[in-house]
């Protein structure tokens, strides 16, 4: 009749957002807003890493480009 809901694992952004609350739960605004600008800065920096092109596929890049062009002219 009573049955127990089987808990279910936390996903990895669940268990993400359970260690960020963890860290910030005890800050007061000014803290707060202090973490989250480091965060996003830090953030934001892998991002534009991750971006960045090697030598090798710039040069990738440019002759798939050029192929591309060569292609739609011959259609």
């Amino acid at each position: 009749m009573f049955r127990r809901k089987k808990t279910k694992s936390l996903d990895k952004v669940e268990a993400r957002f359970q260690q960020a609350v963890d860290l910030f739960k005890d800050l007061d605004k000014k803290e707060f807003k202090r973490l989250m600008d480091g965060i996003q800065l830090t953030w934001e920096g892998y991002n534009k890493i991750r971006q960045v092109q090697t030598v090798d596929e710039k040069e990738m890049a440019d002759i798939d480009t050029a192929e591309e062009t060569i292609d739609f002219k011959e259609m």
